[in-house]
C-alpha cells in the first residue's frame, strides 16, 4: 500500500468532512500510520479481512481528527463510510468483495 497516497486520501477525507484548518491533520495522520497498517491478519473465512481492517481504522482515525459531533447526522457517517471504502478500493488496487461484517443491510 502507498503510504504517501492513503496519507494524502485520508487527509482529504478528514478535510472534506470538517476537520478545522488550523489542525495538523497530515502530521497527525503520520503518527497514526503504523497502528492503521499493524498487525495484518491473515483473511480467513469467517474473519475480519484485511480490507475491513483497513476500513474501520480509517474511519476510525479521520472521525478522531473532527470536532464534536461533526457526525452527529447519520448520513454523514454513511457518506464517510462510503468514502472510506473507495479510498480503500483505490489504494489496494479494485474493487473490494462485500465484507459479512461491514456492510450487511447496507446498499453501496
Amino acid at each position: 500500500m502507498d503510504h504517501e497516497r492513503l496519507i494524502a486520501g485520508l487527509c482529504a477525507l478528514t478535510r472534506r468532512f470538517g476537520a478545522p484548518a488550523e489542525a495538523d491533520v497530515a502530521g497527525a495522520i503520520r503518527e497514526a500510520l503504523p497502528g492503521l497498517l499493524a498487525c495484518d491478519p491473515v483473511d480467513e473465512e469467517g474473519s475480519l479481512g484485511r480490507a475491513d481492517l483497513y476500513r474501520i481504522r480509517a474511519a476510525k482515525l479521520v472521525a478522531r481528527l473532527l470536532p464534536p459531533g461533526a457526525l452527529a447526522d447519520p448520513m454523514r457517517r454513511g457518506a464517510l463510510r462510503i468514502a472510506v471504502r473507495g479510498l480503500v478500493e483505490e489504494l489496494v488496487g479494485g474493487p473490494l468483495p462485500p465484507s459479512v461484517y461491514l456492510d450487511r443491510g447496507r446498499s453501496r
